[in-house]
This record gives structure tokens, sequence and C-alpha cells, in this order.
């Protein structure tokens, strides 16, 4: 099983601000979709509550794909179907293998990225160019990561990112 890291980070590797991501991109949350979409996801509590949260407002339903929330509290309820609880990283990622998928998506938030970022294979970054000098939450180094696979340029409302898929 491939352990793969999708997440958009800015130049100063800032991933979030007071628990929002700081810019909008609706391409790259379309990108986002289809990348996960029928694909099995680890996301950390927070991130999960601010993901489901985020659909409900828009009064939609969360997207089918399983997702294993790592959290500490085994009685949490996520009140969404294709939800599983695992008590750590390591622990959601035997979990996903013992569901037979050939590739997993650590979907956030930093502490999440930072434990899995040895373990992971594959990174699907979207690199916003822009540098966030507020932010608060941040992707760890992958340094590691020095193949790319694939790097598309892109610009939306004048913000330039690119999409980079990289491999160690």
């Amino acid at each position: 099983m491939i352990v793969s890291l999708i997440a958009a980070v800015s130049d100063n590797r800032a991933i979030g601000r007071k628990n929002t991501i700081p810019w909008h991109i609706k391409d790259d949350l379309v990108h986002f979709r289809s990348l996960t979409a029928e694909k099995t996801m680890i996301v950390g509590r927070t991130t999960f509550e601010l993901l489901k949260d985020a659909y409900h407002s828009r009064g939609k339903s969360m997207p089918k794909r399983s997702t294993i929330i790592v959290t500490s509290n085994s009685s949490y309820v996520s009140g969404e179907p294709n939800c599983f609880l695992a008590q750590s990283v390591d622990d959601a990622i035997l979990l996903a293998r013992t569901q037979g998928i050939d590739e997993v998506f650590v979907a956030g938030g930093a502490s999440i990225y930072a434990q899995a970022i040895t373990k992971a294979d594959r990174l699907y970054l979207t690199n916003v160019h822009i540098t966030i000098e507020d932010g608060d939450a941040f992707f760890p180094d992958y340094s590691a990561f020095t193949k790319v696979s694939s790097s598309e340029p892109h610009e939306s409302d004048g913000l330039k990112y690119t999409y980079l898929t990289l491999e160690k």
C-alpha cells in the first residue's frame, strides 16, 4: 500500500492560520476531491470536524470515501458514514492496510502530517506561491522527497500555484 500525503502549502510551508486555510482556490478543492474520491483518507479529529462543517454549511454531505480519524477520544462519534477511529497515525495506517486498498491519503492537520511524513511514499502538494507571515500551522520538512513525478503550474484569481507530485 502506498502512503501519500496531500496538502496545499505556501512557500514558507504554512498550511493554516486560526484553524482555516489562508487562501481559497476552488480548482484546488476540485483537484483534492478528484485525487481522494472513492479512497481512504487519514485525518486528525480537528481537521475532520473542519471538513465536515465546511460541507454541511453548504448543505452537502461529505464525499463518498472512507475516513480514518486519528483521535485519543475512543468514544468520539463522527456522525458520518464510513468513518473509523484510530488512536495514532501508525494505527490508522495499519487499519488502512487491513482494508486492502492500494493508496491511503493523509490529509492533515499539521501534527498528523508531522507523524506521517517519515512513513509516506508520495506527496501530492499544491504549492501556493505566497508567504503566510502569520501562519500557525505548518507542513513538515519534505526535503527527503527529491523525485518530481509531475509539476503543473496554474493560476486562479491572480494567485499562482503549482501541483507537485513528489516521491522519495
